[in-house]
C-alpha cells in the first residue's frame, strides 16, 4: 500500500486522505471524489501578517526566513517569505545589525552582543544570548563573513570568530589598537581572508 498525504496550512501538519493499492508493480490514479481536500480539510493561518516595508537582514535558516527591523526578529512560516505571523516576532536587546546562518541557527549580531536562535517552527523559536560579550556595531555589518564552518567578523575588540557557540577574538594581543576601517566588506577567497 502506498499512503497519500496532503501537505498545506502552516506547512508542518500531515493529512491522511488515503491508503491505494499497488497493483503490477504501479499505483493507480487518485481522485478526490470525497471533496476531501477542500477548504475545510486544511484552515489557513489566519495570524499572518505581510512583510514589513522596513525589514532588513533577511536571511533563510532551517526553512524559516529571519529578518529584522530595530529590536525585533521575525521569522516566517515555514518555507513561506510571505507570511510573518504575529507569534514569530521576539524583541532582543539592542538593534539588531546582522543576521547569518550557521549550523541551521540563525546568528543574530548586535552592537555588543550575539544570539543564537534555533526552532523549526515560528512560534517555538528559542534565542540565547552568547556570553562573551562581542557583538557587530552597524559600521561594521559588512564585516561578517562565512567560512569553513566559522563566522567571522570585526567586533570593538577587533577580528573574530564565531564558532559553535563559542567567540574567540583572533587579532587579540595582535595590535597595540586595532586599525580603524572604513566601511570593511570581507569574503575568503583561496583560503584567504580579505
Amino acid at each position: 500500500k502506498v499512503r497519500l498525504y496532503r501537505v498545506g496550512g502552516d506547512y508542518a501538519r500531515y493529512y491522511w486522505l488515503a491508503d491505494l493499492e499497488i497493483s503490477g508493480g504501479s499505483v493507480g490514479d487518485y481522485a478526490d471524489f470525497s471533496l476531501a481536500v477542500g477548504s475545510t480539510l486544511i484552515s489557513p493561518n489566519d495570524a499572518t501578517n505581510a512583510i514589513t516595508l522596513a525589514m532588513s537582514n533577511i536571511v533563510q535558516v532551517n526553512g524559516l526566513f529571519v529578518g529584522s527591523v530595530g529590536s525585533h526578529v521575525y521569522f516566517s512560516e515555514f518555507g513561506n517569505p510571505h507570511s510573518w505571523p504575529k507569534s514569530g516576532k521576539y524583541e532582543i536587546n539592542g538593534t539588531i545589525n546582522n543576521i547569518v546562518d550557521s549550523d541551521g541557527e540563525a546568528i543574530i549580531f548586535t552592537d555588543n552582543s550575539i544570539f543564537r536562535a534555533r526552532g523549526f517552527s515560528y512560534d517555538t523559536v528559542n534565542i540565547a544570548s552568547i556570553p562573551q560579550s562581542q557583538g557587530v556595531s552597524a559600521s561594521n555589518k559588512n564585516s561578517v563573513v562565512k567560512y569553513l564552518g566559522s563566522v567571522f567578523f570585526i567586533s570593538n575588540d577587533g577580528l573574530c570568530e564565531y564558532k559553535a557557540g563559542v567567540v574567540r577574538v583572533i587579532s587579540q594581543s595582535k595590535f597595540s589598537n586595532f586599525p580603524e576601517i572604513t566601511t570593511p566588506r570581507s569574503v575568503f577567497k583561496d583560503g584567504v581572508l580579505y
